[in-house]
């Protein structure tokens, strides 16, 4: 069976890390991917197909609603998606618009609790 592969996109070395992390301990077996922010991750996604993004909310350039909203359109891959954000009020301020249906939204403070589930459901 061919590897799953999870791309993190965060600004933040560390916060791409932990996450990385937390999903090996978890024992979800998967090849990983980091990018610093949206650009990044379009040269990533340009030669490999991903299963798995997991996005920060917050970033320079775009926004991770931006991107993942971009993605959609622009790659129109089958690709599932995971939104982080250390705050919900971030995320009412700039994801008004954003169709988040079949994103789940993740605060970093229930990073610990949520994110190994959520992922394990979206690589089903």
């Amino acid at each position: 069976m061919e590897s799953k592969k999870i791309l993190v996109v965060d600004d933040y070395r560390d916060s791409r890390k932990m996450v990385i992390k937390l999903l090996q301990s978890s024992d979800i077996d998967a090849e990983y991917y980091e990018a610093i922010h949206a650009e990044n991750a379009f040269e990533i996604l340009a030669t490999e197909k991903i299963d798995l993004i997991i996005s920060d909310l917050m970033m320079p350039g775009l926004n991770g609603c931006e991107f993942i909203e971009k993605v959609r359109k622009e790659k129109a891959i089958d690709t599932k998606f995971i939104l982080m954000t250390a705050s919900l009020e971030n995320y009412h301020k700039i994801g008004s618009n954003f169709d988040q249906e079949g994103v789940p939204l993740i605060e970093t403070s229930q990073l610990f609790t949520k994110l190994v589930a959520e992922v394990k459901n979206s690589l089903k």
